[in-house]
């Protein structure tokens, strides 16, 4: 029998929040060829930033990915080099929407926030990297309140 408890993340500030609902694509689906590089994967964070699947929950926070550098053997010759060294970021982008309680003022309120993030492998589960960074996000200053 399979799991179907909501996926649920405790924060360091101690909110607890879950994942309603996520979408994966592989990151360089796109790239029809040549090897990507740390102008093309600059460009593709920046962009993460500006599109959401649930517009009415605002701009996303986006997670930094790790960029690792690809050796000399996997480049082939004549790699423009202008566009920066050859570097690949991890290979599945990952787009969620989690819900959570705010505390402000000592209220609570059902809220939202959108997150981007990068992980290797197709989730679930969401990679112990994104983990750790989705729980040092500020909930209540980033996170949008659903009621009033």
């Amino acid at each position: 029998m399979s799991d179907t408890r909501p996926y649920a993340i405790k924060l360091n500030s101690g909110t607890k929040i879950r994942l309603n609902s996520i979408y994966q694509t592989y990151t360089y689906a796109g790239l029809m060829m040549g090897v990507p590089n740390e102008y093309y994967n600059k460009r593709m964070v920046e962009r993460a930033g500006t599109f959401t699947d649930w517009p009415e929950v605002a701009d996303p926070s986006v997670l930094t990915p790790q960029e690792t550098f690809l050796p000399e053997a996997e480049v082939p010759d004549g790699f423009p080099s202008e566009l920066g060294r050859p570097a690949r970021l991890p290979h599945v982008f990952c787009r969620a929407l989690f819900h959570g309680v705010s505390r402000k003022d000592r209220d609570e309120h059902l809220t939202a926030m959108v997150i981007h993030w990068w992980q290797d492998e197709l989730a679930m589960p969401i990679s112990d990297v994104a983990i750790e960074q989705i729980r040092e996000l500020d909930w209540d200053v980033l996170a949008i309140g659903l009621t009033d």
